[in-house]
């Protein structure tokens, strides 16, 4: 082998042991390039970190009673609820606010003081206590849902969702109506047991309209009542309805009201009560003429 052989073998053995050089990469990013992504993620962290761990709020808890049944229970913050056959409501206690939204129907709230105020949202109403007895009737059609507040201890603040009137306080035996969408009727004072009456089973009304009345028997009857014209809703009822029997219910109004009820077999028709047809007595008739022989 030649010289110049000997040194081509070794500079191949050479670049043999020389690694090739690294391929290109992609170009290095300055680390300013970095810096408007990290502070835009320190931002979106300081403003939603609280968030991740912040507990969820509180949950609605509704409660509901069936057609003639009725329900006592305590809620949460020591407060006493009473709920009347075929009543809706859900509750939610916050950290600064107790809320409570009625749906339809009866039902006693005896709100235990705790410091936080205490509402109720009926429809287009909006009532607040701290510490109060009241009973609450929500009942109607679309168009015509009526509303009826009776105070029996303590004070509460009535006023319009919207805030367009001021707030009017009821103090223990004042009872307020109204029906949603339209200005409440003036506040009259009354006996409340009246109006918590339906607690020892039975119904106490003074001068009522019939329509009323036949809204709270619906709670407790298996048959519905409706009244034949509706213009007989208009006719007032004074007395007590012990609710032992429907049988028994509807003698009571009968011989109080000028009503007849018509018993069908999937319904009760109450329908003016009709006059006693007296009959005629009958005509003597003439005396034959005695014949002549």
């Amino acid at each position: 082998m030649s010289a110049s052989d000997h040194h081509r073998a070794a500079s191949d053995i050479a670049s043999d042991q020389v690694p090739p050089p690294p391929p290109a990469g992609p170009p290095v990013r300055s680390r300013r390039a970095w810096a408007p992504a990290v502070l835009a993620g320190a931002i979106v962290l300081g403003l939603w970190g609280p968030n991740l761990v912040r507990p969820p709020p509180p949950a609605w808890t509704t409660y509901i009673s069936l057609k003639g049944q009725t329900r006592r229970m305590k809620l949460p913050d020591q407060s006493l609820l009473r709920m009347n056959g075929a009543t809706s409501l859900k509750v939610v206690f916050e950290d600064r606010l107790r809320r409570a939204v009625f749906e339809g129907g009866e039902a006693e709230f005896n709100v235990a003081p705790n410091g936080r105020p205490f509402q109720v949202m009926v429809g287009d109403r909006d009532l607040r206590t701290r510490d109060a007895d009241f009973d609450l009737r929500r009942y109607g059609r679309v168009g015509a849902v009526k509303a009826t507040l009776t105070v029996r201890r303590g004070q509460v603040a009535v006023g319009q969702v919207n805030g367009r009137d001021d707030p009017r306080t009821l103090s223990p035996g004042d009872q307020m109506s109204w029906i949603e969408g339209q200005p409440a009727a003036p506040t009259r004072n009354i006996d409340p047991n009246i109006a918590f009456a339906w607690q020892s089973h039975r119904l106490v009304y003074d001068k009522t309209p019939l329509s009323d009345v036949v809204i709270d028997l619906n709670r407790y009857v298996d048959r519905p009542i409706s009244l034949t014209p509706t213009s007989l809703g208009e006719l007032t009822f004074t007395g007590a309805l012990p609710l032992d029997s429907e049988d028994g219910m509807l003698k009571r109004l009968q011989a109080a009201l000028p009503i007849q009820a018509q018993t069908l077999s999937a319904a009760i028709v109450l329908k003016p009560r009709q006059a006693a047809v007296r009959p005629k007595p009958a005509r003597a008739r003439p005396k034959a003429p005695p014949s002549r022989q």
